[in-house]
């Protein structure tokens, strides 16, 4: 009981940022801004590539003019993806995967801004506060498409 008295403002944060990532994600792929392209790229690197021992560095004939995909975007998101694939033994589909990771960048700064908080401050539920900030503020930040 001691231990879930220590834990529960991260729980509540999660809790809270797992149901507004459900909410917004959870109902199909995002189908606004650059998301199209962002599942586009996670599909070519996951049902396209690696089964095919590729990468998905090489020419891609589905996409523009067929250059190189990730000449222009980081594998970061790619590897990720893969990795929590297979991390759930590759069951998940190409758009499950995705819903996830746009929770889990969703959710990174609320966490994260907790963790440091807490370890400054030296009491989690002092540190609560600040991570619902961070998460609200993260959540209207522009970027991408609509930064450019």
């Amino acid at each position: 009981m001691r231990a879930l008295r220590r834990e529960a403002p991260l729980i509540l944060l999660v809790l809270y940022g797992g149901a507004f990532a459900y909410t917004a994600f959870g109902r199909g792929v995002p189908a606004f801004d650059d998301h199209p392209g962002q599942l586009f790229r996670l599909w070519q690197a996951l049902d396209r590539s690696l089964p095919s021992v590729l990468w998905t560095a090489d020419w891609n004939p589905d996409w523009w003019g067929g250059y190189p995909e990730l000449q222009f975007y980081p594998p970061g998101f790619a590897l990720l993806g893969a990795a929590l694939r297979a991390l759930l033994l590759w069951r998940p589909s190409v758009e499950t995967t995705y819903r996830l990771l746009c929770a889990v960048v969703f959710l990174a700064p609320g966490l994260t801004t907790y963790a440091l908080l807490a370890r400054v401050v030296g009491d989690r539920r002092l540190a609560l506060p600040g991570a619902f900030l961070a998460l609200a503020l993260s959540a209207h930040l522009p970027g991408g498409v609509g930064a450019g």
